[in-house]
């Protein structure tokens, strides 16, 4: 689901088409941009509990602050990016 303010930075903001807009833009809050973007990281960037180490909460603290995410198709393989 899309926020009102994500929504507006990229229908009215960007010129984006809303539809496109609303199939393909999540709005982040909390840890959740933690889990889209940092979910690659090896288990060595972990503690034993699967938490991230410092280094990596320190360095994305703004994250909590929330965000959007959208994600792509890779045109040559059909598969999600």
């Amino acid at each position: 689901m899309i926020s009102n303010s994500d929504r507006h930075e990229w229908v009215i903001g960007s010129g984006i088409d809303a539809l496109l807009t609303s199939l393909n833009i999540v709005s982040l809050s909390n840890y959740e941009p933690h889990e889209y973007l940092l979910y690659g990281l090896s288990r060595g960037d972990r503690r034993n509990s699967g938490v991230l180490i410092n280094k990596y909460l320190i360095r994305y603290a703004s994250l909590c602050d929330g965000g959007w995410w959208c994600s792509g198709v890779d045109v040559l393989t059909g598969e999600d990016s």
